[in-house]
């Protein structure tokens, strides 16, 4: 039987998500499986594994590891969701920027990386020309089918759900100001607008809508939020340039599986898997466009139900775990297969690993804190210090 390890540099919704996928092929005797952050991973587990799924591998650790792992013999299969390679100075919440050593990191995983699985054909054509990669496959996320929300009918006021994990209301600016604007005129008092971790400017439509600012939450307790509220309307809007083509499908699941009817912008990512009147409401980037169908869901709570169930019956035709598992060991079969040649790893390696990875997370903080003090924004930096204190309590 193959020995796969998973690892990853910290706790996130992509490899937290592809853990419950894997651990469920693992128990059905696909393969042995062990789950690792990669400052954890020891002499031990490289002398095991076969196989090792590198997520969203960005840190020199894992550069040294997947180097490491190629001259052992190990078939290193990289796991992608962002186009890291386009981030730039003004990325993140508290506008802290993008390192550059992340992204040179991550071109040395993609020259020893044997596979590279990616949510999105776009980042697939543009990162499997970093490295000698000899397959690809395009990955669909898995839905826990038995735990998704029944769509319910709206009550009093109709509850909209929009969220974005970076905290940026580029979005809102961009395409939703001017549409919340038009929906108060509209629906005054029978609208409650609830923001996740993003905190927009609309203090002056108080009077009109109902609007809720939730703080940032970690992804469990935000999927639990979010099927706990019972919202009836979701808002995706997103564009068809830049750093937006190599997006994946998150809200699409996360509102199908709480039960919520989405709308989606007019977009190459969103028309690949909705269908407009059956699994979402697809609309143009006009004002007029977000407001009329918000406005149809509204309108319409047996449209808005009817929406959501339609996006249910998909998942569970195309994006069920046994469904995205089938698929995945079709197209790889090395998850299965593979077997490494027997070799000793030397301990001191590691250690050496490790100590060059400590070196590379104080550069990291530095860099944080000269960008943020150099931008002035003093409390961006103050946000991310509490927010990295209130982790370890």
């Amino acid at each position: 039987m193959t020995n796969l390890l998973m690892t990853f540099e910290s706790y996130e919704p992509t490899n937290q998500e592809a853990y419950k996928l894997f651990s469920e092929m693992s128990s059905k005797g696909f393969f042995s499986l062990r789950n690792k952050r990669c400052i954890e991973v020891s002499r031990d587990d490289l002398e095991w594994c076969d196989v090792v799924l590198s997520i969203r591998s960005t840190s020199s650790l894992e550069a040294s590891l997947a180097k490491y792992a190629k001259k052992l013999g190990k078939y290193w299969i990289l796991l992608l969701d962002d186009d890291f390679f386009s981030l730039g100075k003004d990325y993140g919440q508290d506008g802290q920027g993008y390192r550059e050593e992340k992204k040179r990191c991550l071109s040395k995983v993609l020259r020893y990386t044997d596979c590279l699985m990616a949510s999105n054909q776009n980042l697939i054509e543009k990162y499997s020309k970093y490295g000698n990669i000899k397959r690809t496959y395009k990955v669909e996320t898995a839905v826990d089918i038995d735990h998704m929300v029944s769509p319910q009918e709206a009550g009093s006021k109709v509850k909209i759900i929009y969220y974005v994990n970076d905290g940026t209301t580029a979005m809102i600016d961009k395409y939703l100001r001017s549409v919340f604007y038009k929906l108060a005129e509209i629906y005054a008092g029978k609208i409650s607008l609830y923001f996740i971790a993003v905190h927009p400017n609309l203090h002056d439509l108080d009077a009109k809508l109902d609007i809720h600012y939730v703080p940032h939450m970690n992804y469990e307790d935000f999927l639990k939020y979010i099927a706990d509220q019972h919202f009836d309307i979701g808002l995706a809007p997103l564009d068809d340039i830049g750093f937006s083509k190599f997006k994946y499908i998150n809200k699409f699941i996360e509102y199908t599986r709480a039960g919520v009817a989405g709308v989606y912008s007019d977009c190459e990512l969103y028309k690949s898997v909705i269908q407009t009147g059956q699994s979402g409401v697809i609309c143009e980037n006009t004002v007029d466009g977000w407001v009329n169908a918000i406005s149809q869901l509204v309108d319409d709570t047996n449209y808005k139900v009817q929406i959501a169930k339609g996006a249910q019956n998909y998942a569970r035709e195309h994006m069920s775990k046994e469904a995205v598992s089938k698929s995945v060991l079709e197209a790889i079969p090395e998850f299965a297969e593979y077997k490494s040649p027997p070799g000793k790893v030397n301990i001191f390696i590691i250690y050496w690993f490790r100590f060059r990875y400590w070196l590379f997370r104080i550069r990291g903080w530095i860099f944080t804190v000269y960008s943020c003090v150099r931008s002035g924004n003093i409390k961006g930096l103050v946000r991310r210090i509490n927010r990295k204190l209130n982790q370890k309590k």
